[in-house]
């Protein structure tokens, strides 16, 4: 994402964005595979409030390995300096035929 990318599609009338932040934890964000960091969240936050977005949306992820309240409260925390106007939180779902499910992290929280 490039302020460049926000302002014009601001400027083609999209009104709502969501990132998909997941965590704020950058540990965690690599043992999920994803290529951005806490930080570039921030940022893409911090481009789109100055694209004019006055809708931006972020999802998280629960139920990660090592998940813990502190990381909860660090990613919210995340979410908020962002401007964040919807949150959307999605258990994590070990799916057969995906990496996790071929080869499942340890810490996963059991069932209970």
């Amino acid at each position: 994402m490039t302020p460049e990318n926000l302002a014009g599609f601001a400027a083609a009338g999209v009104t709502r964005i969501s990132f998909g932040v997941q965590s704020a934890d950058d540990a965690q964000l690599r043992r999920l595979g994803r290529t951005h960091t806490a930080a570039a969240a921030a940022q893409a936050f911090a481009w789109a409030r100055e694209a004019g977005f006055r809708e931006i949306c972020g999802d998280i992820m629960l139920a990660l390995p090592y998940y813990s309240i502190a990381e909860f409260d660090k990613t919210l925390a995340l979410l908020q300096a962002g401007g964040c106007t919807h949150i959307s939180a999605y258990l994590l779902k070990i799916e057969p035929g995906t990496a996790f499910g071929r080869n499942p992290p340890p810490g996963l929280p059991d069932a209970d």
